[in-house]
């Protein structure tokens, strides 16, 4: 099974929608949506050393929800790790094994690559952000490639490339609206490269 990572350089750059639109060149492949809860964020039954990993379709397929768009772009199993910090450790592998019977699964986050490596890791940034959070910075220089996501009509006056290779990035940088059809064919070939079809 092949692992595919995609983090964010921080929230709201465009994971889930990049990912909805890798789907349809991933056949069969699941995807791991991660949560670390911490601090504000923190759940009162969930310590900062357990975890749980959420499979119940009745969770996961609530219209809107992140792994509800999941399994409309395809995907052919779906899993939510929620964990504290210390849950990682453990909750990682457990949870990605539980798509050992697919040929891949797409893991959503960052914190998880610390436990488990991935095949290979794309980073997600947008031309709207302006700061990189920790577990981002920390990511760059092991990344595969970053995508830089421009949407349509955006002049720019955020991120750029020469901040990102300042920050770390050593791979390539992808700068395009991850909605056009543009983006589909340069990800697309790079994902045919990556994870070829099994004969």
């Amino acid at each position: 099974m092949r692992i595919l990572a995609i983090g964010g350089m921080s929230s709201g750059v465009g994971k889930t929608t990049m990912i909805c639109r890798l789907l349809p060149s991933l056949p069969g492949w699941g995807v791991l949506k991660t949560s670390v809860r911490s601090g504000k964020k923190a759940r009162s039954d969930l310590p900062p050393d357990r975890y749980e990993i959420v499979t119940s379709p009745g969770e996961l397929q609530v219209q809107g929800k992140d792994t509800w768009r999941y399994h409309q772009a395809g995907a052919a199993g779906l899993a939510w790790l929620r964990t504290g910090p210390q849950g990682l450790a453990e909750g990682v592998p457990e949870a990605i094994d539980r798509f050992r019977k697919l040929p891949g699964v797409v893991v959503e986050g960052n914190s998880h690559t610390f436990h488990q490596a991935p095949d290979r890791l794309v980073l997600v940034a947008s031309t709207r952000l302006t700061e990189i959070k920790p577990t981002a910075g920390l990511l760059l220089p092991r990344a595969d490639l970053v995508v830089l996501n421009r949407p349509a009509g955006d002049d720019g006056g955020g991120m750029t490339r020469q901040v990102l290779t300042e920050a770390g990035a050593a791979c390539r940088i992808l700068e395009e609206d991850v909605l056009s059809r543009r983006f589909l064919g340069e990800i697309g070939t790079l994902l045919s490269t990556w994870f070829p079809p099994s004969p």
